[in-house]
């Protein structure tokens, strides 16, 4: 059965006519998460930079010195926080020779530009609160039992990132050295673990957005949006609408409200076609799903005694069962009805 949200996540900015990259997701969960794509692209100039400086450096003082004065104006508080932030990543990832070079260019700049360096050190708090989160990420990834692990790192994508493989990584490392071998290659074949599963979940969420972004464009074309709509009612999904909320958004921002007009449309279109095609029983099940709080699904619980079945309990201890290795917390919210369900039974 396919479930609608009540209110789709944000999702992934694309533009009608092209398929996502797995650059574009990445770049599109930064803007999900708040960074426009001027920032994104101002991040990427600045280490951009510090490697064009990096290479100066090497060669000689004059050369540094000639490519600063060249990028004075970008050689600003955000360089300098992003340059500083690197030396403390490569610090904890245990990169040694690149904490050298990166701390000798901090320090040389700082000469250069005539700046107080101790205002870039970051907020030691909130490093601590990173390296506790990055802590307890990786001791719940090691620690799962293999039936359990797809669903931690579904859990933790978001901090499976370089920093978390770094960490891992120097954990195998100081594993070696004390000499447990045993606990070095457990930890290296988890590692490859998470690796290929982290690639599996991306690839298969690159697959779905592409394929969203697909019809999307077909319906925007169409003559009849809702007609080619219809034609692939078995591919509107929770993707589908992640991308029509992401294009709606972004032509927000662009004052375009008359594209913000035929993308809601469609997607009235779509939850109408799937509403359409749903039975009673799934209809329902989608109603309370959607309730703003689980008191207000057991009210509908209540106020629909008729549709309350042993079929209808059944059902839905089924779809807690298939929920519960993709998506534990709905496993877990349709397994409370049902239980509330199976209750009003007696």
């Amino acid at each position: 059965m396919r479930t609608l949200p009540a209110e789709a996540p944000r999702g992934y900015l694309l533009a009608p006519k092209r398929f996502l990259t797995l650059n574009t997701l990445i770049d599109t969960v930064l803007e999900a998460d708040g960074v426009s794509r001027e920032m994104i692209d101002a991040q990427r100039r600045r280490v951009e930079l510090i490697s064009l400086l990096a290479e100066a450096a090497e060669q000689d003082d004059e050369s540094l010195a000639a490519l600063v004065e060249q990028h004075r104006a970008e050689l600003n508080d955000e360089f300098i926080a992003t340059l500083a932030a690197f030396v403390q990543a490569s610090a904890q990832a245990g990169r040694e020779e690149s904490v050298v070079m990166l701390q000798s260019l901090l320090e040389r700049l700082v000469d250069l530009l005539g700046i107080d360096l101790g205002d870039y050190n970051g907020d030691a708090a909130e490093d601590s609160d990173d390296d506790a989160a990055l802590d307890e990420a990786l001791t719940r990834l090691i620690t799962s039992d293999d039936a359990e692990l797809d669903q931690a790192i579904a859990d933790l994508r978001p901090m499976i990132d370089y920093s978390f493989f770094a960490a891992l990584t120097a954990r195998i490392d100081a594993a070696e050295q004390a000499g447990d071998i045993p606990a070095a290659e457990q930890l290296t074949s988890r590692r490859a673990r998470i690796v290929a599963t982290v690639e599996r979940m991306d690839r298969e969420a690159q697959e779905m957005f592409e394929a969203g972004a697909k019809l999307l464009s077909e319906a925007l074309e169409a003559t009849d949006p809702r007609e080619a709509l219809s034609a692939r009612h078995d591919q509107i999904n929770d993707a589908l609408l992640m991308v029509i909320d992401a294009n709606i958004n972004s032509a927000n921002r662009a004052g375009r409200q008359d594209i913000v007009a035929r993308l809601e449309a469609i997607r009235t279109m779509a939850i109408e076609i799937v509403e359409e095609s749903l039975t009673p029983e799934e209809r329902f099940i989608n109603e309370l799903l959607q309730a703003e709080t689980p008191q207000a699904a057991t009210r509908l619980l209540r106020q629909n005694p008729a549709q309350i079945t042993a079929a209808f309990v059944k059902r839905l201890n089924e779809m807690a069962d298939d929920l519960a290795a993709s998506n534990q917390p709905l496993s877990e919210r349709v397994r409370q009805l049902g239980r509330e369900a199976g209750a009003m039974l007696f």
